[in-house]
């Protein structure tokens, strides 16, 4: 019964991970329009843009999804963990 709890966070963990993930991606993308009035730099073929930016862009979103994404399975493990023991052992 364990092992099948532990698939189930790991499910819920990945389901939340990828929620998080496009929920942090619409919000940058939005503030990066909203402050420099573009698009931000999402093809790297893309010789208009400066390195500086899409450098930037990508520093941004990296650590900002990591950290989203992060936060998101300790929280989603932590719920479930705090779920079994409220449950009865049988």
């Amino acid at each position: 019964m364990a092992d099948k709890g532990a698939r189930s966070v790991k499910a819920v963990g990945i389901v939340a991970d990828l929620g998080a993930f496009y929920v942090v991606r619409w919000l940058l993308s939005f503030g990066w329009k909203q402050i420099t009035g573009r698009e931000p730099p999402t093809d790297p073929e893309d010789l208009h843009r400066g390195i500086g930016e899409s450098l930037a862009w990508a520093v941004i979103l990296g650590v900002s999804t990591e950290i989203v994404r992060l936060l998101a399975i300790r929280l989603t493990a932590r719920r479930a963990r705090a779920q079994q023991a409220d449950r009865p052992q049988a």
